[in-house]
C-alpha cells in the first residue's frame, strides 16, 4: 500500500517540483504574470456562453486573471497539468459548477486549447485511478518493471509529449524516492505501532531522506498526508468508524500533522462536502445501473441524461463529458480524507 501511496504521489508531487525547481533554478515552466497589454482577455468564439449568476462573476473574473497568468505556455502539457491545482480550488470554492465554472474561463480565454485542456485534465484523473487500479500488481513486481508500466500509461495517456514533461531532477527524486519506500514498507509492516506513532515516523523519515534536497520542498503537509491516509491501517480506521467520529479522527490526525485550527476547520467542512458528494454519487451508480437494464440505444441515453440532471444539476454536462470517454467518476476507490 505504500509503495502505492508513493506511486501516486509522484504526479502531484512534480506538479509542485515543477514550481519550485522553477524558482530555485529558472526553469521554464513558472507562469507569467499579465502584461499591461493582456488586461483584456482574447475573445472566445462565437459559441454562446450561458450569463454567470451574479455571485460568482467575482470568482469567474479572478479565475480569468489566474489563467491569464498560464498563456505564455499553455499550449505546453505541463502548463495545462498544472490547471489541476487552479480546477480543484474552483471546485472546492464552488462545489456543484465549480467544473464548468473552470471550462467556461479555459474556454473564453484559451478556446483553441479548451478541449485538449479538459481532456488531459481528463487523462490525469484516469491516470490516478489507473495506479489505484495497480496497486496489486506493483506490490508483485520490482522498481523496473514498476517503472516500465507507469512510462507506458503516461504515453498512451498523454502521448509522446509526456517523455519530456518531467524535468531532469526526476531521476534524483525517484532515487529518494525509493529509498523513503524501503522505509515506508518497514513502517507499514510494523503491527504493533499506533497509526498515531506510524505518522510520526513517516515525517521523521521524509525529513532525513529528502532534507536540504529541492524535492523536499515537495514533501510538505498535503503530500505527508496524502502517504499518511493511504496506509491500510489508517483507512481501516476511519472506514470502521461513524461518520462523525470519523471527521474527529481526521481532524486529530491533521493537526498531528501542524496544520492550524483554521486549516483543519476548512478541511473538515470538506470532508463533510465531500462525503455528501459520494452518497449523492453512489446513489446515482445504482439508479444508473438499473436504467441500463431496463433501457438501451437512445432511450437509454435520454433516461441517463435526465438521471444526471437529477443527481448533478449544474455539474451533469461535466458528468456527461467524463462517461463519455470511459472514466466513472463514483466507481473509483475512495480513500478516506482525500477524495
Amino acid at each position: 500500500m505504500l509503495r502505492y501511496a508513493l506511486l501516486c504521489c509522484v504526479v502531484a508531487g512534480l506538479l509542485m517540483a515543477w514550481r519550485y525547481s522553477d524558482r530555485l533554478l529558472g526553469g521554464a515552466h513558472t507562469p507569467v504574470a499579465p502584461t499591461a497589454s493582456a488586461t483584456q482577455p482574447p475573445q472566445a468564439s462565437s459559441t454562446p456562453l450561458t450569463p454567470l449568476e451574479d455571485p460568482l462573476e467575482r470568482l469567474y473574473r479572478e479565475l480569468l486573471d489566474i489563467l491569464m497568468g498560464y498563456r505564455d505556455q499553455i499550449h505546453l502539457l505541463p502548463t495545462q497539468l498544472s490547471l489541476v491545482e487552479v480546477r480543484d480550488y474552483v471546485i472546492s470554492v464552488y462545489p456543484r459548477g465549480g467544473m464548468d465554472l473552470f471550462y467556461r474561463a479555459v474556454y473564453a480565454l484559451y478556446p483553441q486549447h479548451a478541449d485538449q485542456i479538459m481532456e488531459n485534465l481528463s487523462n490525469y484523473e484516469l491516470y490516478q485511478q489507473w495506479l489505484v487500479e495497480q496497486t496489486s500488481t506493483f506490490a508483485d513486481m520490482d522498481d523496473a518493471g514498476v517503472q516500465a508500466m507507469v512510462w507506458n500509461k503516461r504515453i498512451e495517456l498523454f502521448g509522446e509529449e509526456s517523455l519530456d514533461m518531467w524535468p531532469q531532477q526526476v531521476g534524483a527524486y525517484e532515487s529518494r524516492r525509493d529509498a523513503a519506500q524501503h522505509l515506508f514498507e518497514e513502517l507499514n509492516n510494523i503491527d504493533v505501532l499506533s497509526n498515531d506513532e506510524k505518522l510520526y515516523q513517516l515525517k521523521t523519515a521524509l525529513d532525513e531522506v529528502f532534507e536540504y534536497s529541492i524535492e523536499g520542498f515537495v514533501f510538505d503537509r498535503t503530500t505527508v498526508s496524502h502517504m499518511y491516509l493511504n496506509i491500510e491501517s489508517v483507512q481501516t480506521e476511519l472506514a470502521e468508524l461513524p461518520k462523525e467520529q470519523r471527521l474527529q479522527r481526521l481532524s486529530e490526525m491533521r493537526r498531528h500533522m501542524g496544520y492550524s485550527e483554521s486549516q483543519i476547520a476548512s478541511m473538515e467542512a470538506r470532508d463533510t462536502r465531500r462525503n455528501q458528494r459520494w452518497e449523492n454519487g453512489y446513489s446515482y451508480m445504482a439508479e444508473r445501473e438499473k436504467l441500463a437494464a431496463q433501457y438501451d440505444g437512445e432511450d437509454l441515453s435520454n433516461q441517463l441524461a435526465l438521471l444526471r440532471d437529477k443527481y448533478f444539476a449544474h455539474e451533469a454536462p461535466t458528468i456527461a463529458r467524463e462517461e463519455e470517454q470511459g472514466f466513472f467518476r463514483y466507481k473509483r476507490p475512495r480513500v478516506i480524507g482525500l477524495n
